[in-house]
């Protein structure tokens, strides 16, 4: 197995991701849809809750991922 991403900072329950959550229509009729979502923006806080640093959906061509800054 190969090594594993390590937090940059501790963790701190005040803490969340820089950048803009995803948005999640209510509306859709696909609830996978929906549910993805909201578990995308629900793992980018408690990854930055645990000392990594989120910027999600960041303002870079071409992208609309969530990243992890080392």
């Amino acid at each position: 197995m190969g090594e594993r991403t390590k937090p940059s900072g501790l963790p701190d329950s005040n803490s969340s991701p820089t950048g803009t959550k995803t948005k999640v229509n209510y509306n859709d009729p696909d609830l996978d849809n929906i549910r993805s979502l909201e578990r995308e923006n629900e793992a980018a806080d408690i990854l930055a809750k645990n000392g990594f640093k989120i910027e999600q959906n960041p303002k870079v061509e071409n992208t609309l991922k969530t990243q992890i800054i080392k």
